[in-house]
C-alpha cells in the first residue's frame, strides 16, 4: 500500500507534468494567442455581438507556471473613486448575513448603493492605452479593472439572491443587474458568478516574495467566512500553481 503522503505527492507531480503539457498545445493554438478572439471567451459574446478589445488581460492565456490562473496576482480594489462603496460593501457581505437573518438587512444595503461607475471602470483601459489596438473601432477595455469588477458584482448579486431570508427574490433591482450585465458583457462573460471570480481571481499572497501555495494564501472573499469554505478553495489555487 502506498502511503497517502507518497501519493499526494506523486498525484501532484503528476498534474503539474500534465498541465505543463496543456498549457503548452493551448499556447500554440491561435485562439489562446489572440485572447481577443470571440472563441477564446463564451458561447455568449458570439452571440450577443463583439467582445471589447481586452487590454493587461489576467486571462490572457494558460501558461505552465500558472495554469489557469491569473498571469499576475489579482488586484484586491477597483482604481474608481467611486467604486469605494461597493468595495466596502463586498468585503462587507460576510457581516451582514449574518446580522441579516429574515431582518433584511443585508438586500437593503445591497440595494441602496450608490450608481456604480461602470462607464469609469471600463473606460480606464482606452485612456491608458491611448488607443483600442483592436483596429475596429471598439474600445479598449482594462482587462485587471473589468474581471476584479466582475467579481465584485458577482459576489454581491449572488449575496443578494440567496443569502438572506425568506427566499430568493423574483428580480435584482437595477442598481445591481444593470452594472453586473455590462461588465459581464464587456468580458463576454454570462451574469453568474464563475469559478474564475469565485476561485481563481479570488486570493492573495500572504508574502509577495514566496511562492503560490498552501500557507501563503487567502481569499479575498467569501460569504461565509469560514475555515471550511476557505481551504476548499485555496486547495484549488495550489493545484492551478
Amino acid at each position: 500500500m502506498i502511503p497517502q503522503s507518497i501519493a499526494l505527492r506523486t498525484s501532484s507531480w503528476s498534474y503539474k507534468q500534465h498541465k505543463c503539457c496543456v498549457a503548452q498545445r493551448l499556447a500554440a493554438n491561435p485562439i489562446w494567442r489572440n485572447p481577443s478572439h470571440p472563441r477564446s471567451r463564451t458561447l455568449a459574446s458570439v452571440q450577443h455581438g463583439s467582445v471589447p478589445h481586452i487590454v493587461n488581460d489576467p486571462f490572457g492565456a494558460p501558461t505552465k507556471d500558472r495554469g489557469f490562473l491569473p498571469s499576475r496576482d489579482p488586484i484586491r480594489r477597483l482604481s474608481a473613486p467611486d467604486a469605494g462603496a461597493w468595495e466596502d460593501a463586498l468585503h462587507e457581505v460576510p457581516k451582514l448575513i449574518v446580522a441579516g437573518g429574515a431582518s433584511g438587512v443585508l438586500r437593503h444595503t445591497l440595494a441602496a448603493l450608490p450608481p456604480f461607475p461602470v462607464h469609469e471602470v471600463l473606460g480606464r483601459g482606452a485612456r491608458s492605452s491611448g488607443s483600442s489596438g483592436a483596429g475596429d473601432g471598439s474600445s479598449a477595455v482594462d482587462g485587471e479593472q473589468a474581471w476584479r469588477a466582475y467579481l465584485l458584482l458577482s459576489f454581491i448579486a449572488h449575496a443578494y439572491m440567496w443569502c438572506e431570508s425568506p427566499g430568493p427574490p423574483q428580480s435584482l433591482p437595477p442598481v445591481l443587474a444593470v452594472p453586473w450585465a455590462a461588465v459581464s458583457r464587456a468580458l463576454g462573460m454570462p451574469p453568474v458568478l464563475v469559478y474564475a471570480t469565485y476561485n481563481l481571481y479570488n486570493w492573495r499572497r500572504l508574502d509577495a516574495s514566496k511562492p503560490i501555495e498552501l500557507g501563503n494564501i487567502v481569499c479575498l472573499h467569501n460569504f461565509a467566512a469560514s475555515t471550511d469554505e476557505e481551504w476548499f478553495r485555496l486547495v484549488h489555487i495550489e493545484v492551478e500553481a
